[in-house]
């Protein structure tokens, strides 16, 4: 999704965002797209916010950083230091997107 939504609407930037409820469940993914650095910087922000509020999501993070996947954050990427890094999506195979 995050492809088509660069390659075909044109878009600069996607952001993935997966929602968890309170004992880990995923109940929905979010892709916030924009063609402004300011949108970079507040997802930049709302990564560290969440990485802040719940801990556990920055070791699950960290953990995927390492190869050590413990859930799927799409290709966001987190780290203490850095924070919020953007990642480009990758390009569907098998599968005809034109």
């Amino acid at each position: 999704m995050r492809w088509r939504l660069e390659r075909d609407l044109g878009y600069r930037w996607t952001h993935p965002f997966e929602i968890k409820n309170t004992i880990g469940g995923t109940l929905y993914h979010m892709i916030f797209a924009t063609d402004n650095q300011a949108g970079t910087e507040i997802m930049q922000a709302i990564y560290a916010n969440a990485a802040s509020d719940f801990p556990e999501m920055l070791q699950e993070a960290r953990d995927r950083s390492r190869g050590q996947i413990a859930f799927e954050l799409g290709d966001a990427y987190l780290d203490e230091q850095q924070g919020y890094r953007y990642e480009p999506p990758w390009e569907p195979q098998g599968l005809d997107v034109d």
